[in-house]
């Protein structure tokens, strides 16, 4: 059987979550909170790229231009930016603050930004699969402070954005653990009811024993073949059962 989905946190526990991601943040980047105009929370090189960034991406929305070419570089000739580390949501993130602040306070809330959103988003993957808030909170705190993510706040603002990697995981483990599509093919495979077929998620495998419709096929003389191209029907979830054939349909292209 497969084990039920645990609750979600509640709004209280995102608020005190928040809170205290966001204390951390600010008294282990210390003393970037106390003047965050005052200098660019980096190593003064690498960083200017992501400042530059910010710039031309404010360019190329307010002009019309392609966010992917810029003739500010290279004139006249120009250059391609779909290889540059162009940081695109922190930039899009930027510009509302551009117009209310500086370029340094704009960039340092960012980086700031990347911390607590990474421990929020471990935070939440953590208590998927963990469950415990206490445990969570720690798993949270590991990974937003970890040394790697320390070592790049020294210029690297496209490496400090990690939120999405948790993000990622996550989604990935509640798209196989969402139940709709399973039991809608089985049960269009099999003509059965959920209750009957008994899949609910797709981390169950159909019965051996269950009859689809191919075997009924087959049964009755007809040759039979199964074509698919989701992971999710593969034959390692018995969506085969009773094909004489069952293969990706990208061999047949």
């Amino acid at each position: 059987m497969a084990t039920a989905p645990r609750p979600a946190p509640a709004i209280r526990e995102w608020l005190l979550v928040t809170l205290a991601y966001s204390g951390l943040t600010l008294v282990l980047t210390f003393p970037v909170a106390r003047d965050p105009s005052g200098a660019f929370m980096g190593d003064g090189h690498d960083g200017f790229t992501n400042t530059w960034n910010f710039w031309w991406v404010g360019q190329a929305l307010g002009t019309g231009r392609s966010l992917y070419f810029t003739d500010a570089l290279f004139h006249p000739v120009g250059a391609p930016l779909y290889f540059h580390t162009l940081n695109l949501f922190n930039a899009l993130l930027a510009q509302p603050l551009l117009i209310v602040t500086g370029m340094a306070t704009t960039y340092n809330l960012i980086a700031l930004f990347t911390f607590v959103a990474s421990g929020l988003a471990m935070y939440a993957l953590a208590r998927e699969l963990v469950g415990p808030p206490g445990a969570a909170l720690a798993a949270g705190f590991v990974f937003a402070f970890c040394p790697y993510r320390m070592g790049h706040a020294l210029g690297h603002l496209n490496l400090l954005s990690t939120e999405w990697l948790p993000v990622f995981v996550l989604a990935l483990i509640r798209l196989f653990d969402q139940p709709s599509r399973a039991w809608r093919h089985v049960t269009l495979l099999s003509g059965m009811h959920p209750r009957e077929h008994g899949v609910r998620t797709r981390k169950q495998r159909i019965s051996d024993d269950l009859e689809l419709v191919s075997g009924q096929f087959k049964q009755g003389g007809y040759a039979t073949a199964g074509f698919f191209s989701g992971p999710f029907l593969h034959n390692i979830w018995g969506f085969g059962n009773g094909f004489d054939v069952y293969t990706p349909g990208v061999a047949y292209l």
